[in-house]
Parts: C-alpha cells; sequence; structure tokens
C-alpha cells in the first residue's frame, strides 16, 4: 500500500494545475497575456542523460558564542545559489521551487528521492519493486542529518503544453523542533523556504495536531517580516501541502489526494465550538495560504522504521 500510494502522490503535485501560475514567486505573465505563467496539466520533462545531481547548501546554519550562549545565524553560501540559478538551462526560463519542511526525523529527504526518481524517469512507470530511493542524504536513527536549507543541483527543465519551458527545482529544509534549534530558528529556516517557494510541502505524522497549526501559524507571521520590503504588493505565499504520513483512518479519509484534501478542509473549519485562538489561529493560515491543499499516506512499512540498514529499496515499503 506505502508503495502504491507513494507512486501517486507525485504526479498528483506536478499535474496540480496552474502549480506556478501568478503565485509562483517572481514569475509573471507576459504582457496583455491572461493565461498562467505555466499550465502543468499536460507537462512533459524534456530527457536530459547526462548530467547527475547533487544537494547543494545554498543556506547555513552557524554558531556564535555570545556570554556563554551559543547564538545560531544564517548564512548564504552565494556560490552554490548562483551554480543553480545560473545554469546554462535555468537562466532565462521561470523556475518551479518544490521544498518540504516540517518537523526533523520524519522522513522528508527520504520523500524527495521520491520526488527525483519521478522526474528522473520520465516515462509512466516510474517506481519499480527493485528501484532504490535515493539523492538527498537520509539515515535512520534519533540525530539530525539535514541541516540549512539544500537544492538538488540538477535542474529539471520542463515544457507546458503551451510549448514553455520552465525549470523544476527540489528544496530539502531543516527539520524543525530538533534538539539543537529554537523557536526562532525553525521560524526562520520556514520562512525562508517559504518566500523562495512555489509549493511548499509541510510533513507530518499520523495526523494534524493543533500544535502544527499554531506553530505554522508563528512561522507565517514570522515570515511576514520578511515581505514587508516587497512594497508592490506582487508577493504571494506558496501553494501549501499538508502531506499526513502514517495515516491511520481511511476508513473515515482515504488515502490519497481526495481523502486529503477532505481532511484538510475538515481541520481548518471553523466552528462556533471553538475558542476565538483556535478560530484566529485557522483564519491567519487560510489568509496566508490562499491555496491550500492535503494528501495522505499509508505507513512506508516496517523495514524503513526499524530495519537499521534499511537502503531505500522500494521492495522493503
Amino acid at each position: 500500500m506505502g508503495f502504491t500510494m507513494t507512486a501517486k502522490l507525485l504526479p498528483a503535485i506536478f499535474t496540480w494545475e496552474e502549480l506556478a501560475s501568478s503565485r509562483g514567486q517572481g514569475l509573471k505573465s507576459k504582457e496583455g497575456d491572461t493565461r498562467p505563467v505555466l499550465d502543468v496539466s499536460k507537462m512533459t520533462i524534456l530527457k536530459d542523460d547526462f548530467e547527475k545531481g547533487e544537494p547543494l547548501q545554498i543556506i547555513k546554519v552557524t554558531d556564535k558564542k555570545s556570554g556563554g550562549d551559543i547564538i545560531h545565524g544564517l548564512e548564504l553560501n552565494e556560490e552554490n545559489l548562483k551554480r543553480i540559478l545560473l545554469h546554462p538551462f535555468v537562466k532565462d526560463i521561470p523556475v518551479v521551487i518544490i521544498s518540504i519542511t516540517g518537523a526533523f526525523r520524519k522522513g522528508k529527504s527520504f520523500l524527495l528521492g521520491f520526488f527525483l526518481k519521478f522526474l528522473e524517469a520520465q516515462e509512466s512507470v516510474w517506481l519499480k519493486e527493485n528501484d532504490k530511493i535515493k539523492g538527498f542524504e537520509w539515515r535512520g536513527g534519533t540525530e539530525r542529518v539535514t541541516s540549512g536549507i539544500l537544492i538538488w543541483s540538477k535542474p529539471f527543465i520542463c515544457q507546458d503544453k503551451f510549448g514553455e519551458r520552465f525549470a523544476v527545482l527540489l528544496m530539502d529544509t531543516q527539520g524543525i523542533f530538533d534538539r539543537e534549534s529554537t523557536m526562532n530558528d525553525s521560524a526562520r529556516i520556514f520562512a525562508l523556504s517559504s518566500l523562495i517557494s512555489t509549493v511548499q510541502i509541510y510533513n507530518s505524522m499520523q495526523q494534524l495536531q493543533e500544535d502544527d497549526l499554531k506553530n505554522l501559524k508563528f512561522f507565517t507571521e514570522f515570515g511576514k517580516l520578511g515581505t514587508e520590503t516587497f512594497s508592490d504588493g506582487e508577493f504571494n505565499m506558496p501553494k501549501l501541502v499538508f502531506l499526513i504520513r502514517d495515516w491511520g483512518c481511511p476508513y473515515e479519509y482515504p488515502y490519497g489526494e481526495d481523502g486529503g484534501k477532505n481532511y484538510v478542509t475538515k481541520i481548518l473549519e471553523e466552528t462556533t465550538e471553538q475558542p476565538k485562538e483556535l478560530k484566529d489561529i485557522r483564519r491567519a493560515i487560510k489568509k496566508c495560504f490562499p491555496d491550500v491543499c492535503g494528501f495522505l499516506l499509508p505507513h512506508p512499512g516496517k523495514a524503513v522504521v526499524t530495519k537499521k540498514m534499511f537502503d531505500g529499496q522500494v521492495k522493503d515499503i
């Protein structure tokens, strides 16, 4: 079941209408053109067998001692960013950035390996039992793996049904709520990833808790501070996808896109029984992210979670 539903997640994400419409950061339609900048309802991935990719860190978390305390900062790796955005296949076309965020040690980097598999396969049957998931660094255990913000160096050049080319970039972010990061550290990482993403995937486990929504509201309000310089009013937040893994109630909301949409709609619903604080949280999220949806995934399988030497074999999922 995990194998099957994961295989359905990627086509759902990459075929949503207006994935990079006027909501996409920095993307604008030509004057007089009323259609979306990018309509990927009939997207074609252009074949490229030559370039191999690797994760490049564009934001590094720095440590500075101050009066016996450790202060964290963020440092831009300009060279890595230039290598990605000034790539000869990228620099003159629109860019779609798909990022994933959420609590640490919940499988974000592993999931991005499926994204890479989908984009590299360039065929309808893109996931097979004998395949191996690799790409962004991941491993089992309790310690943090990803630090800062990373982007896969290889762009995936696609073409929409109008013949317009655009580049898809995959972005991994440091997990929030680890034992070395403060709430402000997590907020800065989330805010930065939201500012530059076209689609922001919020990865959660089992169900959406009220704490998830409360933290998301805090992160988005923190991020608004960084948008105040956009005086022309053209900046918008990305499409937000609540991805719930290890979903345990398929009898109530079935796995997949439709079940996820209905579940998220129910969670974000305001009721007369809710205190004002809970209503305010939901209003703030919907105001900041006008385009919100969900996707429900089953448990990936015992081997993924408990097998120390699990190496990404799809047949074990």
